[in-house]
């Protein structure tokens, strides 16, 4: 054999390496045998939010008919979840409700003489000092302009660490790609709120839909969200309105072309509490008659 062709030998993984010693080789040591462990999240004890993480799954054998529960006046209602492909681990995939105790049940399959029912720990969601309703300016179903914003109004003004928390579970997809983002605007009354505008005007005809996964979000110092958020909307033609002040006039844009131009006043330039101001300006309502007026 040449030094090359020896150099090239390799032994197979599964093969002993050749023994330089005299006698059979010795047999290699059995595995260890994996320990039989099944982890439940949460674990019980003190109440948890009713978005934590909620799973079971177990180092050895697979999962079958597992299921969350917690009792009604309507009867036993059972908890949304998915089976991972190998059958180890089941994750819940929705919200608990509040002040709620759950259980589990289900077999964990070790052979086929070997089955035992789901020992984890039943668990209980916390009862909320405070909660907060969010509603939406856009109807389910509705068209909107080009320039439309998304608007969420939320019941309390929102500290900044809980509006940082709400806008990681808001997302906007659409069916044309569109740059936007979200912005909170100055407290109102009413409470915060929270707008998403794309950087230019919305594409004509997109199909926009905006989630927000808050039930149960938890806004800190004991209080949560109520419900989730979702609106799907439709973006109509685009239609703009130009205003120019040293023209007077007002053109209307439909889908680039021009299709009408009237004459206009304005506010007087040199009078702030009556300036037209400059910029974009999304129109938000209509109306067949309004009386343009200028109270104190």
């Amino acid at each position: 054999m040449t030094p090359s062709a020896a150099a090239s030998t390799r032994w197979p993984a599964t093969s002993p390496a050749p023994s330089t010693a005299s006698g059979p080789p010795r047999p290699c040591p059995p595995a260890p045998p994996v320990p039989e462990v099944l982890t439940s999240v949460p674990a019980g004890g003190a109440p948890v939010a009713p978005r934590a993480p909620v799973r079971t799954e177990v180092s050895t054998g697979t999962l079958e008919g597992v299921a969350l529960t917690a009792d009604s006046d309507d009867g036993p209602v059972t908890v949304g979840g998915t089976l991972s492909p190998d059958g180890r681990s089941w994750t819940a995939t929705e919200p608990l409700d509040f002040a709620t105790t759950y259980h589990w049940s289900g077999s964990w399959v070790l052979g086929p003489q070997d089955r035992r029912p789901v020992p984890a720990a039943p668990f209980t969601t916390v009862d909320p000092d405070d909660t907060v309703d969010a509603t939406m300016n856009i109807r389910d179903g509705g068209e909107v302009g080009i320039g439309a914003p998304v608007v969420l109004t939320f019941g309390e003004k929102l500290p900044d660490a809980a509006k940082a928390t709400v806008e990681r579970a808001l997302s906007v997809t659409t069916s044309r790609p569109v740059e936007g983002a979200w912005a909170w605007l100055p407290d109102t009354a009413e409470g915060s709120r929270v707008h998403y505008r794309p950087k230019s005007y919305w594409p004509a005809h997109t199909r926009v839909q905006v989630r927000g996964a808050l039930r149960g979000l938890d806004l800190g110092d004991g209080t949560f969200m109520t419900e989730d958020l979702d609106r799907t909307f439709t973006v109509g033609r685009s239609q703009v309105v130009k205003a120019d002040t040293r023209s007077h006039a007002i053109v209307v844009v439909r889908d680039g072309k021009e299709i009408a131009r009237y004459d206009a006043s304005y506010g007087l330039e040199s009078d702030p509490r009556r300036v037209t101001r400059s910029g974009i300006h999304v129109v938000m309502a209509k109306s067949e008659k309004v009386l343009m007026s200028n109270p104190d």
